[in-house]
């Protein structure tokens, strides 16, 4: 013969039912104080968080139509461009070029124009999506510049914004040790979000663009 189980008291079923209770109570109060704390690692940046990108985000982005006002567009030949949307629905790659008491673009931020031409061509059938944009509080480039711009870099238009305006755009284009950033990519909205610099590899950033283009509606 098999022995039968004792049957709980009352008393005690109801204690197990209240700590059941209870449990499932505190279980979102848990999780919300471990998705409190993970943030405050990742903010602090004792803890980072894995991403496919490999460039820097810019955290928070920065939506330039905004921060940079009325910006002058010209081409390379220094023609007006009459823009009405400065990033013209397209996947922008803008070169900062008077940065650090630069006054015209250095021999530094001309290896940073040929990087982006250079990513430019290895679109291919994608290049039509993406612009490449020079910018710079200096309302002209001398002639030495200009000749440069005519003959190497054609496609790259001109943007001239108010150096103030550039001052709060350029604190958060840099890197942790202070390097200024190579280039930064800017979405067909208008939203800067990614930077990169000399850390960042030339393959690294065409996965970038090209992830982006992949996952972006073509406007």
């Amino acid at each position: 013969m098999t022995k039968n189980s004792p049957t709980p008291s009352p008393a005690s079923q109801r204690r197990a039912n209240r700590i059941k209770l209870m449990v499932l109570w505190l279980i979102p109060f848990g999780l919300m104080a471990i998705a409190m704390f993970c943030y405050y690692l990742v903010q602090s940046g004792q803890m980072t968080v894995s991403s496919k990108n490999h460039g820097s985000l810019i955290q928070p982005p920065l939506q330039l139509n905004e921060l940079l006002g009325n910006i002058q567009h010209s081409d390379s030949s220094g023609q007006p461009l009459d823009l009405d949307n400065p990033w013209q629905g397209k996947w922008t790659m803008v070169v900062r070029g008077d940065v650090d008491g630069a006054e015209q673009c250095s021999q530094s931020c001309r290896d940073n124009l040929y990087a982006t031409r250079q990513l430019h061509i290895r679109l291919d059938k994608n290049a039509n999506r993406v612009q490449r944009v020079y910018l710079t509080h200096n309302p002209k480039a001398d002639a030495d510049f200009s000749a440069f711009l005519q003959e190497e870099h054609r496609l790259t238009k001109f943007y001239v914004a108010d150096q103030a305006s550039l001052a709060s755009l350029d604190s958060a284009l840099r890197t942790p040790s202070g390097e200024a950033a190579s280039f930064f990519l800017v979405d067909p909205a208008g939203w800067a979000m990614m930077f990169y610099s000399s850390e960042h590899t030339g393959n690294g950033k065409l996965k970038d663009l090209k992830h982006l283009l992949k996952y972006s509606r073509e406007r």
